[in-house]
């Protein structure tokens, strides 16, 4: 298993090279900014449901997320897919509504069959 706080700093420098802040990332995995504060600077392990979002939003493995082995960060313009995805679907809802794009909040859920 690998130390904690490794994962935490994998989490830190895997969002800042994607240049997304803290509250983006928690936004995506379903957290609040203070849980993402805690995997990277308390090396608190994200929940498993929280864990997998983090790795598909970093552009990730999970078993890289955790062990720094296997499958590293894609190249930017793919690991950024499932961010911008996300991101442009809430514009869209929020223009076809009309709501404010502040109002507009996803979520995602990965099964794995």
């Amino acid at each position: 298993m690998a130390n904690t706080s490794e994962i935490g700093s994998r989490i830190k420098v895997l969002r800042e090279g994607l240049g997304l802040s803290k509250s983006k990332l928690a936004s995506m995995c379903g957290v609040t900014t203070t849980a993402v504060w805690n995997w990277e600077e308390n090396g608190i392990v994200p929940r498993s449901e929280a864990f997998k979002l983090a790795a598909a939003a970093l552009g990730v493995s999970e078993s890289y997320l955790r062990t720094g082995d296997g499958s590293g960060p894609a190249p930017a313009s793919a690991a950024r897919t499932v961010a911008m995805v996300l991101e442009d679907a809430r514009s869209e809802i929020a223009a076809i509504t009309g709501f404010p794009l502040s109002d507009v909040h996803l979520r995602m859920e990965f099964v794995s069959n």
